[in-house]
């Protein structure tokens, strides 16, 4: 269960053609009038009569005709909480005035119920809103994303009153009378000028054969790919302190990584997929495409972490995504970002599905050293990855998979360290990226590496130690 007390919001789960949700105390009235595709409704809470708990309570099966429903909790009294089971929560939108609600409703012309005007009488004074954060974790101290299964998905997201009406399970709520569906869709505005950095540029080489998957970079294949830049802050561009590289190689099946990841200590204590790894020491992938990006993450421990990314701006009805019941936002559990550590991006918010798994998957994690044998030095360690080209049917915008020699993809490469060169924890955790940011943010597309596929095949270079030599 997740609890909410007084001052919040929270965008619920509500049962299609439901009136009334039973198992509260009161009832929670609905207001179907406000309903739109993926279907809104306001949910006022009304004052208990005696302190104690609140409950909402409603069968798993009625989740697939599920729609919307916004929770106010702004009108309970101060000792009463509100639990709603976890699987319910899309998201906590966090405090917002009461008169936000009232704003909502006034445009769509439909008036509050009686009784929720009598409680409105029993408010305090509007509850201020903070300026809202730039993700809607509660912690900032990465750029990686929410975690997933072992910790409460839905953080607190403060939000303005111009904010409700962005997302697009609010939209229509706000702007039904003046916008009717489909919309269509609004330029894509180039943002690259907002971000100076020079990019780095990488050609992809072809792999002679298929490549087995088991973290070792010693092979011949790898030996005679090209290798990045060490990587180097993302914010100033200066080199880190351990060596960190990445090589691409691609065939008809994959797209393959290579990752060499320099490290006198090589722990992880995060165990289960989709845990908060960012939070620890990773290695990170993004791929790009105009209106989404993939999110990969993997740990010392060969856990992952995986997030799909969409746009706001192009996330509705007549988007590239819009009706896709893996990408609904309404049915899937989601959080939202606008920025991370600070920085806002220009092009506004964007949809994270957390639950986006990419199918065929291939991954492996090799250790020179000792894992989580804390009193030794370790040499580092390395990540192979290998992406199937169907998987990312989704971000090719037109683009053949495989790809054509001569076609450009935007794919970045990064790693997240929590202990310095010193032994002493950081926090926030160290960022380096294979092409400088400007930002202490890596969700920023425009800044992301330029790879070039090439039908060219690597020739396989014979190792003459078991030592990867770059």
């Amino acid at each position: 269960m997740t609890t909410f007390r007084r001052g919040e919001v929270v965008l619920v789960r509500v049962p299609e053609g439901a009136g009334v949700i039973t198992g509260l105390r009161p009832a929670v009235v609905l207001h179907p009038s406000l309903a739109a595709d993926p279907g809104v409704s306001i949910l006022p809470l009304i004052p208990a009569e005696s302190a104690g708990p609140l409950s909402i309570k409603v069968e798993r099966s009625s989740f697939e005709s599920a729609r919307m429903g916004l929770v106010s909790t702004l009108a309970l009294d101060p000792d009463v909480s509100l639990d709603i089971p976890r699987a319910l929560v899309a998201r906590r939108i966090g405090r917002c005035p009461y008169e936000l609600l009232n704003e909502v409703m006034r445009r769509r012309r439909s008036p509050l119920s009686s009784a929720t005007r009598d409680a409105e009488e029993q408010l305090p004074e509007p509850i201020r809103v903070g300026k809202h954060s730039t993700r809607s974790d509660e912690d900032h101290t990465n750029p990686g994303t929410v975690p997933a299964s072992d910790r409460d998905p839905l953080p607190e997201e403060p939000v303005a009153a111009t904010r409700l009406a962005e997302d697009p399970t609010h939209a229509e709520v706000a702007e039904a009378e003046e916008m009717p569906r489909p919309r269509a869709m609004p330029e894509r505005e180039d943002f690259s000028n907002r971000f100076p950095v020079e990019c780095a540029r990488y050609t992809c080489m072809r792999t002679p054969a298929p490549i087995t998957i088991d973290g070792d970079l010693t092979k011949p294949v790898w030996r005679a790919a090209p290798v990045s830049e060490r990587f180097a802050d993302m914010v100033t561009g200066k080199p880190a302190w351990f060596d960190t590289r990445v090589r691409l190689l691609w065939d008809d099946q994959y797209l393959y990584f290579g990752f060499t990841a320099e490290e006198t200590d090589v722990w992880g204590t995060l165990t289960e997929r989709d845990s908060a790894i960012y939070e620890e020491n990773d290695l990170e992938i993004f791929i790009a495409a105009q209106d989404a990006y993939y999110e990969f993450e993997i740990s010392a421990c060969n856990v992952i972490y995986e997030v799909f990314w969409i746009w706001k701006d192009v996330h509705q009805p007549g988007g590239p995504f819009w009706g896709r019941p893996e990408f609904n936002p309404a049915t899937q559990r989601t959080m939202s970002l606008e920025g991370v550590g600070g920085h806002l991006h220009p092009r506004g918010s964007r949809w994270g599905f957390l639950d986006w798994d990419c199918p065929g998957l291939l991954h492996a994690v090799k250790v020179d050293g000792t894992l989580n044998q804390r009193n030794d030095t370790d040499h580092g360690w390395s990540a192979e990855i290998a992406i199937p080209w169907t998987s990312l049917e989704a971000l090719a915008d037109g683009r053949a998979l495989p790809p054509k020699p001569g076609d450009t993809w935007r794919i970045d490469c990064s790693r997240f360290q929590k202990i310095d060169e010193y032994g002493e924890t950081l926090d926030p955790c160290a960022g380096w990226t294979w092409s400088q940011h400007g930002h202490y943010d890596s969700h920023i597309p425009e800044v992301f590496p330029y790879v070039t596929f090439t039908d060219e095949m690597v020739e396989p270079v014979e190792p003459e130690s078991s030592d990867l030599e770059d």
